[in-house]
């Protein structure tokens, strides 16, 4: 409708997963890089974790156009079928008589045709888009094809797409086979704000745009913060924003524009959680299989408008510390507040709870523990606020008066910048740490609730270094340079690193690749957050 007005050959950011429009970032290169190796050195099975709207559809059917003639691809879209109904597409897809009767005979029929196109120098992998969708039943399964198998090699290559429940399925102690079988993990994260802009101007420029300043710059600051740098997002508002300017005739895509877009599609397009970073994992060369991040509970909006309470939730749900929050103090008569708009609360922290001094009725409490939700950390098993006995102190008084009494809410705590020097100085503790093997000083330089290449929890990183460590007899950690983009209280640290070492009775090993540190500080003391490895293929 409005191309031909601004000048396009097509409409640029169409939901289709075309590979003409994919914008390869460095993330994209590498992950590609990644699982055309795996593929080709025959690894067996591999995953690719991602946000809904990530683009993992639309990098598949890339690598499926930059495979090896020599490779045949079978590309399953629609898992939620049974196993039978797979196999049976398998052997339609590669041109294998379906005639045979039973699952047996066509085991053999697909063992065979594998074998001879091994022999002719051939390679065959199955790409399952979707597959948080397949049935356990159906994924344990799909692990006894990987038994279809030379002495030599494998003859089947399976790689598994999917949103992060995918990991959730694969952590079922039931198919700890198939995991312990995925040999090289592949994750997406979301588009940086200069990516976003950079990745608007391609799809313009494939579209045929002769003008790639149809977005005015601030125009796709917007986008970049109201789509979270998912790519899904970013089409959908730039293809209402670019509807919605050539209703008014507008030359340019200004920011005014962007956000009465974002007004009409946020309810259907907006993101639910920031997707994490990209991780490239072969999963047997640190020594441990990664454990999926734990279910994240979801939170609940204020249903009223605090502004000192909005900023605690928000800080809370990007993993925070735990806010203090001083006793209210007397407030002047405010309008009742409205009926709360969700039916479950989120159990409130103890170090919330008790901030807190509750002087006033069964009523006053029930208002009262929506504050406490929306400033209490995720992820903490507490009851919620148990409702007091009403107070003499508010019998005479109306609820509203109780409520502006102990509505107030006031954060203490704002932590300091953290300083270049700081974050660099955490790094180097944790290189000397990791190659003394000191574990005990390793976990006190990660926060309660880090991550690390998908293991969470400060427990579950010590129980994965003790595993590692206590099968190397020697280690050495080489980090060449470092780069440190400091962001208020926190700092991405990134560095190229060299890993050398012996296992137990085996030989000198190397592994290379590039770290990324989130340090950030806590409760005054910068603290590691999050810490991702991307492995180099070769290595």
């Amino acid at each position: 409708m409005y191309a031909a007005f601004y000048g396009l050959e097509e409409e640029p950011f169409n939901i289709t997963p075309d590979p003409r429009f994919l914008y390869l970032n460095n993330t994209y290169q590498e992950a590609l890089a990644a699982l055309g190796y795996g593929i080709q050195a025959r690894k067996g099975f591999l995953s690719l974790i991602g946000e809904a709207g990530t683009g993992k559809t639309t990098l598949l059917r890339h690598l499926l156009d930059t495979l090896d003639p020599s490779v045949r691809t079978v590309l399953l879209m629609n898992p939620t079928v049974s196993f039978d109904e797979i196999l049976e597409y398998i052997l339609i897809e590669l041109g294998i008589p379906t005639e045979a009767t039973g699952k047996l005979g066509r085991f053999h029929r697909l063992n065979e045709f594998l074998i001879e196109h091994a022999r002719a120098g051939g390679n065959v992998a199955l790409l399952i888009d979707e597959a948080q969708d397949l049935d356990a039943s159906v994924l344990e399964q799909l692990r006894l094809l990987s038994n279809l198998e030379t002495a030599r090699e494998k003859i089947l290559q399976i790689l598994f797409a999917g949103q992060p429940e995918l990991e959730t399925k694969f952590a079922n102690p039931a198919l700890r086979q198939l995991r312990q079988r995925v040999t090289l993990r592949v994750r997406l994260r979301p588009l940086a704000p200069a990516e976003v802009a950079a990745y608007v101007r391609t799809r313009l420029e494939r579209a045929g745009a002769t003008d790639l300043a149809l977005f005015a710059e601030p125009a796709l600051e917007r986008v970049a913060a109201l789509s979270h740098g998912i790519p899904r997002v970013i089409n959908v508002l730039c293809d209402a924003a670019l509807l919605t300017a050539f209703a008014t005739g507008a030359k340019q895509v200004t920011p005014a524009v962007i956000d009465e877009a974002w007004r009409d599609y946020a309810p259907a397009i907006a993101p639910e959680a920031e997707p994490q970073a990209v991780v490239i994992v072969p999963a047997a060369s640190m020594a441990r299989v990664a454990e999926p991040p734990p279910q994240v509970a979801a939170s609940v909006e204020p249903v009223f408008s605090v502004a000192a309470a909005r900023a605690a939730a928000v800080e809370s749900a990007l993993a925070a510390p735990p806010v203090e929050v001083a006793p209210p103090p007397p407030a002047p008569e405010t309008p009742p507040l409205e009926p709360p708009m969700t039916s479950s609360p989120v159990p409130a922290s103890p170090v919330a709870r008790h901030a807190f001094s509750i002087p006033a009725g069964a009523a006053c409490v029930a208002a009262l523990a929506v504050v406490l939700y929306a400033v209490s950390p995720p992820g903490k098993d507490a009851d919620p606020p148990a409702a007091a006995a009403p107070s003499p102190a508010v019998a005479s008084g109306t609820v509203s008066e109780a409520i502006a009494a102990t509505a107030e809410v006031r954060p203490v705590r704002t932590e300091s910048p953290l300083s270049t020097e700081e974050a660099a100085a955490v790094v180097e503790q944790f290189r000397t740490a990791y190659e003394a093997r000191d574990v005990d000083r390793l976990v006190q330089l990660f926060a309660p609730d880090a991550a690390e290449n998908g293991t969470r929890g400060v427990d579950a990183i010590a129980s994965g270094y003790r595993r590692m460590f206590m099968a190397i007899e020697e280690l050495s950690y080489r980090l060449e340079s470092l780069s440190i983009a400091p962001h208020g209280p926190a700092a991405e640290v990134r560095g190229p690193f060299i890993i050398r070492y012996r296992e137990s009775g085996g030989d000198h090993l190397e592994v290379r690749g590039q770290a990324e540190w989130e340090v950030r500080r806590r409760e005054g003391r910068p603290l590691i957050t999050a810490l991702t490895y991307r492995l180099d293929p070769q290595s």
